[in-house]
Formats: structure tokens, sequence, C-alpha cells
């Protein structure tokens, strides 16, 4: 078989000059190819007229140049014209130009790297490889390892995974077993068994069909040619003029290439492959007799395999011979397998002997003249006198068919062969006059094998039975017309294997008494609609019968075992083992008794007070199905309850079903713990009433409502609330605490509703709250809830708080009764809401009042302040800047000024930021006619001063964006920014903090920034310490007076005073990985400024670099470093 190479097909011509590719076979006659190692593959495709030699030679040892085989790829690869390519030696007059240009722009061919091409040279084995490879359209391996060859050192980088993937394709291969010789000039021999190894199929006659099965090459170049077979990514290359091709029964235009697609999915998808593959095979399953094999093809590229089958070896049979027990023969394979069959005996009779002869194998015996049965070769005249002289594990073989007049008592540990015949119970009147109860065949002893016979009680007698016997097995015995059961297991052991009973009036078998058990296997068939029975209270356990369904009759008398499950089978309980079905989920509840898992089966109802648990019994019930089953919760007419009512102690689980909660008021089981896991809801759940509601893995499409309703605990994990509005409600009307977790959930709004994903309704005085939501999604609650009907929403310690998660609204709080027109204030003590760990607030500021309440509440808290109207601070007010401080717990305080202003601030902000757990970020709000003054003499020494943030220190995040300073004034005497006043990580080694400052497109307009020390517009002192990222960018600067009044000439700048670190250059390696350290500025604006220090005018944006360094790059340009 040619190699599976799924790449283009080429065909090279071994002249000068350009082959010419014809349909006739040439017989050709070379007289220097006799013996080469290369002549088959010079003798094929000289057959075929693809290549020729001159004068009668073929000279296999001659040498090729670069433009020959550059000509023969373009010919052959139909590449299209492109324009010179730029090689100074390949002039537009020589032979050779276009070819060059085609292959160059194809990618195939690449210059020397000094503009040349070196066309007319010829061409060594390496460049060659290289060229054919991608040609091919094979891809270099990555990695290749060539470390077998011992000139491998030789290969230059850029051939060496073209080699690699060549060789490992089996295309090409070294001079000789180690060596690759890859700067030798290629001779004709060589390429032209590349081609060979490339190409499969050649299709050169026209109306031809080839076969591409394997994935082979083919190129085609005669008309009206048929490729059948061609797997998924076989490349065909089609000469022009090679009309009325189809592939796969596809027409395939001429003059192109053409790849085999995959074929189309039941999806639609497609796919034709992106690259070339080379297989290799391995089988991966060896066939067998009977079984067929697969090889499994991998390509070394991508990894990708298919496979193919192998087909069954077939048996290679021996003759039959005698298994020495006058009742069977066996064959054996040359392989090992076997077969045993029946032997098919003829009887002669002579004097008074019966001699019996198998006319397969020869084998033969003699008994008595007419014997019905035998032990060994003495033959008997019943069964009855065999039985009574056999001996213990005797084996009684019947001759003939037998009728019996009364039931045959098997009392002795026997072997019956039944021979493929009958026993029947005649129609005397002994069966019916004698007694009740007979059965046709009765076994009272144990270790009784009855093989290959049909017991026909003829509507006579019972049946038959095991009684008190162990080890009974029926083999291959058929049981019909029984006034009882087929097969009564009475107090016994039995097996039976390729069992069929039909036309017994009670049924096939009936499992009775104490401590019985059957065991039923093979291919049985029980065609009666009674197959199995067993009284309840045996247990199911009683009965083993792979591929049969046990049921709980409707009377619970008995379990009922048939071959598929009932119309009427609700639900099933695993019961000693044995799944048992049941015809509702309440009897399931009913007949089962502590911890116990019913699956459903089908849809079910569940009624209130009907789950079999008494007042105050502890019992652990878990209901399960799939999703496509409902679970209907009930109320009766009488309560108000849900369906998990009077259940005190019964700890439930509804695990992956549908569940349908529209009929009740909520789920009441008290005292106990309910859980929910991978269920539906696709109805509104109200009312939970328990000591644990647990949900993991649900999805909702209506609220859960009322949550901690007398509940005390409450967790939601793993969860979808696809819901218009709230996800879930909580609300409570009783003194017990609410304790809510929502962890790694999903909140979706899906309407217009104006919610928050969580939502408390109905406080209730001295109850305290506590919500903790970890790590989940929201989606679509950006609008501000707005309250309920007849309900007011209460403020904590701010007015109309909430909790957000960025833009999303995740919790909102109100009460009230329904018609009425209170509300209750909330304290932090009774209301604890903590997302990721975190207790966090959302305060709606649009007051000076609100803006104070809401500081306040930082506490250890993550604060985000809402800024919803433009705020003025009282003249008669003194702000009381906010201190933003980590090592006190604070977390993440964040201001949305929602393009709103803060007017009259007469002190900074924030004051300033501490420790790496503490950040601050502020955005879209507008400082206006500020007048900040702070230790303007500078009496206590480094105070930084601004606008926004003083001095925000040690914090791993200080974000300014949208930010505005207008028409202020801002003073310090050490460090003053109109922004902040400076800035700086802590390098120290006892817990060291990389801060990173993004300023961006900010402005500051019409202010004064004065201080003693460094002045800026946007900051007085950049980067003060080493483990500090300051990042500018987008802002502007506009009219300002910058002042820096102290005795320095260099400490004011229009963007920053001082940039660089005032301690060690070198950042602390404990804070690896970190940001570049230093002061970047980008596309910031500058105009009209007054800037001076001292009594010096500062045009630069910055005045100096710190003590001992700092870097500032300004629109890609260092200033200092």
């Amino acid at each position: 078989m040619k190699r599976k190479i799924l790449s283009l097909i080429l065909v090279f011509a071994m002249t000068v000059s350009l082959l010419t590719v014809g349909t006739g076979a040439v017989e050709p006659t070379y007289g220097d190819t006799a013996g080469h190692w290369a002549e088959s593959s010079i003798e094929r495709w000289s057959g075929h007229g693809i290549i020729q030699g001159s004068n009668g030679l073929f000279d296999p040892n001659g040498q090729l140049t670069c433009a020959q085989l550059a000509t023969i790829l373009a010919k052959l690869l139909k590449l299209p014209a492109a324009k010179d390519a730029g090689f100074t030696d390949n002039t537009a007059d020589a032979w050779y130009y276009d070819a060059i240009n085609r292959c160059a722009a194809a990618g195939i061919l690449n210059g020397n790297g000094d503009g040349t091409v070196t066309p007319e040279a010829p061409i060594t084995r390496e460049r060659a490889m290289v060229m054919l490879a991608r040609a091919l359209g094979i891809e270099p391996i990555r990695k290749p390892d060539l470390t077998k060859y011992t000139d491998a050192a030789q290969v230059s980088a850029y051939a060496q995974g073209y080699v690699a993937a060549l060789i490992e394709a089996g295309i090409v291969g070294g001079v000789t077993a180690d060596e690759l010789a890859p700067q030798d000039n290629i001779n004709r021999a060589s390429t032209v068994t590349i081609l060979d190894r490339a190409i499969g199929v050649y299709a050169d006659k026209d109306g031809m069909t080839v076969n591409a099965k394997d994935g082979e090459l083919v190129l085609v170049v005669a008309k009206n040619v048929k490729v059948i077979n061609a797997p998924e990514g076989t490349k065909i290359v089609v000469a022009d003029g090679a009309t009325g091709l189809t592939v796969n029964g596809k027409s395939v235009s001429d003059d192109q290439t053409y790849i085999v697609p995959k074929t189309t999915t039941s999806s639609g998808s497609s796919s034709s492959g992106g690259h070339s593959h080379s297989y290799t095979s391995t089988v991966t399953k060896e066939p067998t007799c009977t079984e067929k094999g697969v090889r499994t093809y991998t390509c070394s590229y991508d990894g990708s395999t298919y496979t193919e089958a192998i087909p069954a070896l077939g048996h290679e049979w021996g003759n039959w011979k005698p298994d020495g027990n006058h009742l069977t023969h066996t064959r054996t394979c040359s392989r090992g397998c076997t077969e045993t069959k029946n032997c098919e005996y003829t009887v002669k009779t002579a004097n008074d002997t019966d001699t019996y002869t198998c006319s397969v194998c020869g084998d033969t015996y003699e008994v008595g003249r007419n014997s019905a049965v035998r032990i060994g070769e003495t033959g008997y005249a019943d069964l009855d006198t065999a039985l009574a002289a056999a001996g213990v594990d005797n084996t009684i073989v019947l001759l003939k068919d037998l009728e019996v007049a009364a039931q045959i008592d098997v009392t002795k540990s026997v072997t019956i062969e039944g021979a493929g015949h009958t026993i029947k119970a005649n129609n005397t009147k002994g069966w019916a006059t004698d007694n009740s109860i007979k059965h046709l065949l009765n076994i009272v002893a144990s270790n009784v094998t009855v093989q290959n016979l049909t017991l026909d009680s003829n509507n006579q007698a019972y049946g038959n039975q095991a009684y008190s016997a162990t080890g009974v097995a029926f083999n291959d015995v058929t049981m019909v017309n029984s006034k009882g059961a087929g097969l009564t297991v009475n107090r016994s052991t039995v097996t039976a294997e390729n069992l069929t009973t039909s036309d017994n009036a009670w049924g096939g078998v009936n499992v009775d008494g104490g401590a019985p058990h059957f065991t039923l296997t093979g291919n049985s068939t029980l065609n009666e609609n009674n197959q199995i029975w067993a009284e309840k209270a045996n247990g199911p356990a009683v009965v083993d019968a792979n591929g049969y369904y046990c049921h709980l009759t409707d009377d619970g008398k008995f379990y009922a075992w048939s071959t598929s499950v009932s119309d009427t089978a609700v639900a099933k309980v695993k019961v000693g083992g044995v799944d048992v079905y049941y015809t509702s989920l309440e009897k399931a509840l009913s007949e089962t008794t502590g911890e116990v898992e019913i699956t459903l089966v089908k849809d079910a109802t569940l009624n209130s007070g009907a789950t079999g648990v008494q007042q105050g019994q502890t019992r652990n019930i878990k209901i399960t199905g799939a999703k496509d089953i409902t679970l209907s919760l009930k109320k009766p007419a009488s309560s108000s309850e849900g369906p998990l009512n009077y259940q005190d102690g019964a700890n439930l689980t509804f695990n992956g079903i549908a569940v349908d909660a529209s009929e009740i008021e909520g789920i009441c089981a008290r005292g106990a713990a309910v859980t929910f896991e991978n269920c539906d809801f696709n109805t509104e759940l109200e009312k939970t009433i328990a000591d644990k509601f647990v949900f993991t893995g649900c999805t909702f499409t209506q609220p859960v409502s009322q949550v901690g309703y007398g509940c005390k605990e409450v967790l939601f994990d793993n969860c979808k609330f696809n819901t218009n509005g709230y996800g879930i409600k909580i609300y409570s009307e009783c003194s017990t605490p609410v304790n809510l977790t929502v962890k790694n959930s999903a909140f979706k709004n899906t309407g217009s509703a104006a919610k928050s994903a969580i939502f408390l309704d109905h406080i209730i005085d001295g109850i305290s709250y506590s919500i903790n939501v970890e790590k989940c999604t929201f989606e679509g609650f950006t609008s501000e809830p707005t309250p309920n009907e007849n309900s007011y929403a209460t403020r904590v310690i701010v007015s109309d708080s909430f909790v957000k998660s960025g833009d999303q609204y995740v919790f909102s709080y109100q009460t009230g009764e329904e018609g009425g027109s209170f509300h209750k204030i909330l304290t932090a003590q009774q209301l604890v809401v903590k997302i990721d760990g975190k207790d966090q607030v959302t305060a709606k500021v649009d007051t000076y009042q609100a803006l104070k309440d809401a500081i306040g509440f930082l506490g250890k808290t993550d604060l985000t302040l809402d800024i919803t109207a433009d705020v003025t601070v009282p003249e008669d007010e003194t702000w009381k800047p906010i201190s933003v401080d980590g090592s006190q717990g604070n977390g993440t305080l964040t201001i949305n000024g929602n393009g709103h202003k803060i007017v009259g601030l007469n002190a900074p902000l924030v004051a300033n930021t501490w420790a790496g757990k503490s950040n601050c970020i502020i955005k879209g709000l507008t400082l206006e006619n500020a007048n900040i003054v702070v230790d303007e003499n500078d009496a206590n020494g480094n105070v930084g001063v601004g606008a926004f943030i003083g001095q925000p220190c040690a914090s791993q995040i200080i974000t300014l964006e949208n930010c505005n300073l207008v028409n202020s004034t801002v003073k310090g005497g050490h460090w003053a920014g109109g922004l902040i006043g400076v800035s700086g990580g802590y390098n120290g080694t006892d817990g060291p903090v990389f801060e990173n400052v993004t300023i961006k497109n900010c402005s500051v307009t019409g202010s004064t920034i004065e201080s003693k020390g460094s002045v800026g517009a946007i900051i007085g002192h950049a980067a003060w310490d080493s483990a500090t990222r300051v990042d500018i960018t987008g802002c502007t600067v506009t009219g300002n007076t910058v002042k820096s009044t102290g005795s320095s000439n260099d400490k004011a700048g229009s963007l920053m005073g001082t940039v660089g670190c005032a301690g060690s250059n070198q950042v602390n390696s404990d804070l690896e990985p970190h940001a570049e350290p230093g002061v970047f500025v980008t596309n910031c604006t500058v105009n009209d400024n007054n800037v001076t220090s001292n009594t010096t005018t500062i045009t630069e944006v910055y005045g100096r670099q710190g003590s001992t360094g700092g870097k500032l790059v300004v629109d890609g340009v260092t200033k200092c470093q």
C-alpha cells in the first residue's frame, strides 16, 4: 500500500526541458538504469510518460538545478502568475524567470538572503527537500530530532523541521542509514524516488475508476475519471483538460487541486481540514474468529486519528469428536475456539439391543431394546424405575418422549437429561381424583439438575416444584400447561438458565415458603402476564433475574417481576439491594422505613402530610429523578400549609427533577432540613419553613419568595436565577433570625422589573438578618430598585441604601405590612450583608447630610457612594475628610460621581489611604469652588494636600477617572496637588505594598495650587517611594497658578512638582511580580498655566527628580530615570 500522505501531488520531470504530461503509456528502454536502486521508480513513471531520458539513457546520477525544479513545480501545481520577486540573478530574459517568481510568491522558494536565488546552480538535497515539503503542504516539525544521523549538524536551521517532517512521512531518507548528506547536490534518481513515494494513484486513462479508500494521493490527467471511496482530506490534483471527473459521486472541474471535504453531520457542520497529514497505523484491537479488529491511524502533526475495521478471521474448524457422554460432541478451531452440540443419533434394533449412532461424530452405544431412559449404557422402561436404580450424581438420559400418570418424585441428587424430549402428564383420572395438588415433577432432594427437557402438565398437574431443596438447576427446560405455576420454588434454592414457560394458569414462576431463592439466567422467556412473583414477607431479594423489574402489587401483598417496567409505575426504591417499583410516590414512602432514596420514573404528586413520617419521627428521605420528570407539590383542601407539613424530624432531599410548587403556599418541615439538588423550578416557591433549607445546582425561572419564613438557615449554592425582577425574596414573620448564604450562583433579570437580585421584605423588630453573597454574578439589575406597593423604603444609617457589585444592585430592603404605612429603622447590628467575605454597602447620596452619614458606614466594609445629585457644602460646615485605613479593617472606598459635583469643599474629600487592604476609586466627579488650606506653613511637615485625595500611601489601587477640579484653591505646607498631594507605596520589609495610581481623563482648570514644597496641578509629589507606579493619561491642565513658595527653584511643575523616590531606588523583591515602577504621562494637554518655584518659572511638566532617582516617561520619551 502506498503511504498515506494527505498533501499536494507532484510530478517531476527529470530532464532540463519541461516535462509533457500525456495519457499514453510509453515503454522505456534505458541503458543506464538496470540494477540501479531507483530502477522501479524510474520504470513506473517512465511507463506513464511522466519522465523521459535522452538518446536511450536516463542519467539517474545527473544533477538537478534550482531553476529546473522551480519550473516543474510551477507548471505541475499550476501556480498563478506573479510579479518580479526581486532576485538580482533572475533576469526577465531567462527561460526560468516566470517559474522562479511563481514559486517565490507561493512561498515554495526563498532566496539566499543576499538578494540572489542562484537558479542555474545545482540544488542541494537540503534545499530541494525544503521546496518539496512546502509544495506538498507538509508543515515543519517544531522540535525536530535528527540525532540518529551523524551529519545532522550540517542541516541548516531553516531546513531542519522540513527535513524531519519528510523523513517521518516516509517520503525521503538518508543516503545511508546514518547519513543525510544535506549539502550534497540532489540527483535525478533521488528526485524521481520522492515522486514515487508521494503519489499513490495516477489516473491516466479515459473513463477509468480508481479507488482511493486508503487516502492515497491522486493525480488525474485523463477524462471522465471516477474516484471512489476517497476519505476526508484526500487531495486530488486535476490537470488542465481532465474534464468529467467525479469524486465520491460529486462532479469536480479540471485545472484545480481538490480536497475531499468532511461528510456533513446531522447538525450541518462540515470541515475540509487545514493542512497535510502524515499518518502511522497501529492495530489497536486484534481481530478474532468472530469479531472485527481495529486499526488506528494517527497524524504525526496534529494528533488527529481515524480508524478502519480489520475483518474477522473466521473459524478454521477441525472434525467433530465425541465428548464421551453419549450426548454431545465438540469441534475445535485452529485458534483455540470450541463448539459443542448435541449428538444426532439414529437407532437400529437388532435382537434385544437398540444401537444408537451419531451421524456427525460417529459416537455409538447400545441399550436394551425399547428402553425409555438410560443410565450409562443400561436401559430402563420408565423414569421411575431409573430413579429408583440411580446412584448419587448419576445422569438419567431420556431416549424418547414420556407420558406419566402420576407425580414424579426426585429424591436423589441426580441429573435428568431430557435430550430434547418431553415428559407429559397423561389424561388419566388419577390427576383429578387422587389429590388436589399434584406436580408433574416434584424435587425434594438437593443438587438435582434437569436439562434439555420439556415438562408438559397438560392442564392435569400443577407444574413442577422444588421443595426444601438446595442446589436445584433447570437448564434449557420448557414448562407448559400447568394448572398452577410453571415452576414453584418452595423453601428451596433454584437456578434456571434458558427457561421457557407458557400457558400456565397462575403464571411462570412462584417463589414461596420460608427463605426461598430463585435465580434466572440466560435467554429465558416467561410468556405469562405473571412472570415471577413472591410473597412480600420474603422480600424482593429472593429473586435474582437479570433483565426483570420488580414491582410491588397494588394490594401490597406480593412482589412481581416482569421484563418491562409497568405503565403504572411512578417511583422505585432499592429494597434489600433490589429496585422495587411503586404505583405512587406516597406508596413508596409509606411502604419503606428509615433512610430511603426514591427515584421517580414519571411525573408524580406529593400531597401534604403523606410522606410516611409520623409526628416526632426522625427519617432521611431523598427523592430523585430526571429533569423531564415533574414532581407536583400539592396541599389538601383543608390545609394552608405545604406538602411536607407534619414531617417534624424528616430530612428531605429532592434531586435532579422539575418541581411544580404552584398549588402550595409553602414547604413546612419543622425541626428538619430540606435540600433541593439540581432541580428546576418553573413556578414560584414560597415559605421555607424548616431548620435549614439548601438549594444546590438549581435553576429558577420564578422567584424563591418568603425565604426565612420561620427558617433559621437558607443556602443557595451554584444556582441560576433567570427571573423577572428579584431572584430571592426574604420575608420573616417569626422570631427566628434569618441567615441567608448565596454562593457560586448567577442572577439574571430577564424582564424590566426594577428590582435587586435579593430583596428583604417585612422586617421584624429585634430580629437579625445575615446575608452572605460569595462568588456570584449579576446581569440586568442596573436599575435602582423601586419599593413594593404598600411598603416604604427603609434606611440603614443612610437613606435609600443598597448593596451593589459594580453597577449591579445585589441587595435591597424595605419593610411594611400589606396595606400598612409604617417603616422601621434597621441598625448595622441587625443587618449584615457580605459580598465575597466583606461587609458591603452602596449608599445613594443626594445631599450633604447623606454624604456625611454614608461615611460613617465605612467601618470594616467596602463602601460605594452613589452620588445622584449635585451636593453643596453649607457655609457653616467644616468637612471632615474621609480616612480609608486598611490597618483598621477598612475596605475599598468607591465614589461614583455620575457626572455630578460637590461645591464648596473646604478640606480634602479623602485625607489619606493607608495599608494594602484599603483602596480608593473615584469616577465622574467634579469639585467646584473648593477652598482647601491645610498646614499652610508646613508646621506639621510631610503632609500631603489634594482636593480629591491628600496622601494615598501603601494602598494597592488609587484611581481617579473623569474627575475635575474647577475654580478652586488648594494650599499645603509640604506637598500640594490639584487632585492628589503625594502618592507612594511602601518598600519596607515588614509587609511591603506596591501602589498603582491611575489618573485618567481628568482636568484642573482655573485653580490655584500652592505649597512651600513640591506642587503640581495634578499631583504634588508623584511616586515618593520606589514601590509605586503612576499613570497620568489624557488629562488637561489649563489656566492655573501653580506655585512653590519655598527656597528651591525646582519643586513646581504643570503636572507634578517632584517625580521619583525619596528612599532606595530598588523595589523590594517580596513585591514580585509588579508593574514597572515610575511615572508615565501620555496624551496630556497643558495650556496657559503660571508655574513658578521660588522666583523661577518652570516650563516642564515636572520640577525635579527625587533625591535618589525616579523614572519619568512622557509620551514614550524618558525624561529622567
